[in-house]
């Protein structure tokens, strides 16, 4: 997933504040990969101790604790899995290209209209 660095940020921001012209937007993405439909799912297991009590009657998970764990399929994105955040840039990349936002060839993680 391409990021901005830097340097670019700083010669994008210097370009849009010495022209009164100019129209910015930016947005910060770091949380869009939550909840996000994954196409292959993952499986975890965590300790059955750790999970808290409202969690295991909500679920039932007494009947389902094998070993002393619970396991469990991953259907979305969340914390700690590096697809969620591919999934998600292509999920945005795919929304602006409807409305005529294209990524800059050569300089990552910036796009133009």
């Amino acid at each position: 997933m391409p990021t901005a660095d830097l340097g670019l940020v700083k010669i994008l921001f210097n370009s849009v504040i010495s022209d009164k012209t100019s129209k910015f937007c930016t947005i910060n993405i770091k949380n869009s990969y939550l909840n996000t439909p994954m196409t292959q799912y993952e499986y975890m297991k965590i300790l059955y101790a750790l999970v808290l009590d409202e969690i295991k009657e909500q679920y039932k998970l007494d009947e389902k604790v094998n070993d002393g764990y619970v396991y469990m399929e991953i259907r979305k994105g969340m914390y700690g899995l590096p697809q969620a955040g591919h999934i998600a840039y292509d999920q945005l990349k795919e929304h602006l290209q409807k409305h005529g936002y294209r990524p800059e060839k050569y300089t990552p993680g910036l796009w133009h209209h």
